[in-house]
C-alpha cells in the first residue's frame, strides 16, 4: 500500500497519509490551525488520534505516492489536469484551518444547545401591547398615504399646459397620421433625387474640364513615347486615336509641337 494519497476534499486537493483514509470515503484530519503543524503531521504520517481528530468527506482519490515530495508534485499535476482552482497557497492554509476548526465549532454548538435547553422560556408579549403597536403602525401608514396623495395632486396642478396643446396638435386618427407621414417621406425622397441629379451633372462637368485642361497642358511626348519601340506601342496608339477627343487633341499638340502649317 502506498504511503500517501492525493485526494480531493470538498474544498480542494491535498496530500494526506493513506493511513488517515477510511473505507467509507472519509479521512481523519488533525485539528491544528497552523499550516506548518498540519504539513508536519502529513510528512511524518502522524498516527490518528481518534478522540480529537475530525472526519472529513472525500470526493475522490486521484493517485498515490510513496514519498511526500513526489506526492506534492502529483498534487500540482492533478490541479493542472483537473478543473479545481486550489493553486493559491494561502487559500490552501485557510481551507485546512477551516477543516481543523470543525471539531471545535461542533463542540461549541453542542454546548450552546445544552445551555439553551436550561434557560427559562421568554415572557410572552401581552395582547394589549401588540394591539397598541398595530394602532401606531396603522396611523403612520394613513399619514404617509395622505402625504403621497397631496404630492401627486400638486404635481398634476403644476403640469405644463404645453403638453395638452402638443397632444391636441397630433392627427385624430392613426390612419390619417400614416398618410401624412408617407406624404412627407415622398417629398423628402423627391428632393433628394433632384439634388443627386444636380450633383451628378456637376461632377461630369468638372471631370470634363479637368481632362481638357490636362490635355491642353501636355506635350506630344506625354501622350506617346516617341519613337515607338514595339508593335504593342503602335497598337496602343492606334486604339487611343479612335477616341475623337484624344485624336483632335493629339493633332493639335502635334501641329503646335512641330509647327506644321496645314494650309
Amino acid at each position: 500500500m502506498a504511503k500517501f494519497s492525493v485526494v480531493e476534499f470538498e474544498d480542494g486537493l491535498d496530500l494526506v497519509p493513506s493511513s488517515w483514509l477510511t473505507d467509507d470515503s472519509k479521512c481523519y484530519y488533525p485539528p491544528y490551525e497552523e499550516d506548518k503543524f498540519i504539513r508536519k503531521a502529513v510528512s511524518n504520517c502522524e498516527k490518528v488520534d481518534f478522540a480529537r481528530w475530525t472526519m472529513v468527506n472525500i470526493v475522490r482519490i486521484f493517485t498515490t505516492a510513496n514519498t511526500y515530495e513526489s506526492g506534492m508534485k502529483k498534487v500540482k499535476l492533478a490541479e493542472e489536469m483537473s478543473d479545481i482552482d486550489s493553486s493559491d497557497a494561502e487559500n490552501h492554509k485557510y481551507k485546512r484551518r477551516c477543516r481543523a476548526r470543525k471539531i471545535i465549532e461542533s463542540d461549541d454548538e453542542s454546548d450552546d444547545a445544552i445551555f439553551s435547553l436550561l434557560l427559562p422560556p421568554k415572557n410572552p408579549t401581552s395582547v394589549l401591547s401588540r394591539q397598541n403597536s398595530l394602532k401606531n403602525l396603522n396611523a403612520k401608514q394613513v399619514q404617509k398615504d395622505k402625504s403621497n396623495n397631496e404630492v401627486i395632486h400638486v404635481s398634476k396642478e403644476n403640469r405644463n399646459p404645453i403638453e395638452k396643446d402638443s397632444l391636441s396638435s397630433l392627427p385624430c386618427g392613426n390612419k390619417q397620421f400614416k398618410k401624412e407621414l408617407l406624404r412627407t417621406c415622398n417629398q423628402i425622397k423627391s428632393k433628394l433625387e433632384r439634388i443627386d441629379g444636380r450633383l451628378q451633372i456637376l461632377e461630369e462637368g468638372m471631370e470634363n474640364n479637368i481632362t481638357e485642361q490636362k490635355i491642353a497642358d501636355l506635350n506630344v511626348y506625354d501622350f506617346v513615347d516617341l519613337p515607338l519601340q514595339t508593335i504593342e506601342d503602335v497598337r496602343k496608339l492606334d486604339l487611343d486615336l479612335k477616341n475623337e477627343r484624344f485624336y483632335n487633341s493629339m493633332v493639335k499638340v502635334y501641329i503646335d509641337t512641330f509647327e506644321i502649317d496645314i494650309f
